[in-house]
């Protein structure tokens, strides 16, 4: 894990790819969609959608895209715009825990479906 002065403006990596995640809280509820991307010193940076939104000091990270969830802290946060830090080494989503549901498989329940 790496350590940050307050205030340190995260830089966007080389040829760093956008990509789509979800926000939730220790125990798999979602919190927000994100858009995902890498910083050059090795952490996450993201942007949410809403800049008023308040966040748990610890929260899952879900990368969407390289399949994996973590545990981050944020660091650095302008707006909607934050550097996170990783507390934990991310982790394949078939290794976490049976503890966390995925939280895209909340939003592909529909009221139709509980009905039946």
């Amino acid at each position: 894990m790496v350590e940050h002065a307050l205030g340190d403006k995260p830089i966007p990596a080389n040829r760093t790819r956008m990509r789509a995640g979800r926000f939730t809280d220790l125990r798999g509820t979602l919190i927000t969609e994100a858009t995902l991307f890498d910083l050059q010193n090795g952490d996450l940076g993201s942007v949410i959608p809403d800049e008023d939104m308040t966040l748990p000091d610890l929260f899952l990270v879900w990368d969407t895209r390289e399949v994996t969830v973590t545990t981050v802290k944020i660091y650095w946060r302008q707006g909607n715009y934050l550097g996170l830090s990783y507390a934990e080494t991310p982790r394949p989503l078939h290794l976490a825990t049976d503890s966390l549901s995925d939280p895209g498989e909340q939003e592909m329940e529909s009221p139709a479906a509980e009905a039946v």
